[in-house]
């Protein structure tokens, strides 16, 4: 009489490619759905049977074909059983039984390529911050990627430009190509990629940069500290935001951004004088390094995208928004990402610059 004898990485490699499940019926054949215990009732069966005068033998098979696991299901007792039982002769057929077992090995297998890294881009982006390098290295990007489970075989793209002065108008105009160049048909060819941007600049070109990378596009942002580290998802700390409509009207419109300073009154008032309303997000915890995880970004994204569309559907298209931030990079970033070119207000991003040795807010850039 034939024995089972079966080889031990064989069976795994079967039980893998079934999820652990019926090959017929789909059941869990590793946990009992009532008692919740760990079980193993999984049976393994011939599709050609063990023995000459079993369901669907094959005389012309030696044993070790017979019990190789290309001739195996995974099956639960149920099913083992009604497959060999006479009453079910001729219906599980050969044919059918390898169909099906085909079937569930190409549905485990996609669901588990699904849960595969995604393949990411690494963009760097550096400008220089008045008379401060703001230069970091890749380096830097990889072990922080690393360190967050993202990972790439491309080279990092780098936008950084080459001049040694803060000119925005000027840096605007490099980023515009070197982004077109390096970026857009990379994330243009129908590939979805995780784009993980990295990026130290003045904050009208972090808001420009971010309008770049639009909601189609998957941004992995991170976080640029004081101390030049990176930060990701650390949720160990949470803040929160709040919008506060301004309390009386004026013919300009302010758009401040509290998180890393508190943007006073009399600061925007002396850059668009006093027939102004004011609006302002600001952050619970305001102060440097108090962003550290992307339910945070999320937050101000949504908060962001709210009051830009508040502001259009309150006053018209036709009025301008002036902007004063005083927010991290990651947030600049995120809040470019919130404007929509063909539904929100025009921006003018305002920053704070020395004119004739004075510090003074002007618009640095218009979007």
């Amino acid at each position: 009489m034939a024995k089972r004898k079966y080889n031990e990485q064989d069976i795994i490699s079967l039980m893998v490619a079934s999820g652990g499940r019926c090959h017929i019926c789909n059941a869990d054949v590793m946990n009992d759905w009532r008692t919740h215990k760990r079980i193993k009732s999984a049976e393994l069966a011939h599709i050609k049977s063990l023995s000459d005068k079993g369901p669907r033998a094959d005389v012309s098979l030696s044993v070790s074909e017979r019990n190789a696991a290309s001739n195996l299901l995974v099956l639960c007792p149920t099913c083992h059983s009604i497959i060999d039982k006479k009453i079910a002769e001729g219906d599980y057929t050969v044919e059918w039984l390898l169909k099906q077992k085909d079937k569930k090995t190409n549905q485990i297998h996609n669901i588990l390529e699904k849960l595969n890294d995604d393949e990411c881009l690494y963009v760097k982006y550096n400008s220089v911050i008045g008379a401060e390098n703001s230069n970091f290295s890749e380096k830097n990007i990889i072990d922080a990627c690393f360190d967050n489970g993202f990972f790439s075989k491309e080279n990092i793209v780098n936008l950084s430009e080459d001049s040694n002065c803060e000119n925005i108008i000027q840096s605007k105009t490099i980023l515009d190509e070197k982004f077109a160049a390096r970026v857009q048909r990379l994330i243009d060819d129908g590939n979805e990629k995780t784009i993980c941007l990295f990026a130290r600049a003045p904050q009208p070109l972090l808001i420009y940069l971010g309008r770049k990378f639009n909601d189609k596009h998957k941004i992995a942002i991170f976080t640029s500290l004081r101390n030049l580290e990176w930060v990701f998802n650390d949720t160990n700390k949470k803040n929160s935001f709040t919008l506060k409509e301004p309390e009386k009207r004026g013919k300009a419109i302010a758009l401040v951004l509290n998180v890393t300073a508190d943007i006073s009154d009399e600061r925007v008032m002396k850059a668009l004088g006093n027939d102004i309303q004011i609006w302002k997000i600001t952050a619970e915890d305001i102060g440097v390094d108090k962003i550290s995880n992307q339910e945070e970004l999320k937050k101000f994204y949504d908060i962001c995208v709210n009051v830009l569309d508040k502001i259009g559907q309150t006053y018209g298209k036709e009025i301008e928004i002036n902007v004063f931030s005083a927010v991290c990079n990651s947030l600049a970033i995120t809040f470019g990402r919130a404007i929509f070119a063909k539904c929100h207000n025009k921006i003018n991003i305002y920053d704070a610059v020395k004119v004739n040795g004075v510090i003074k807010d002007v618009c640095r850039l218009s979007i």
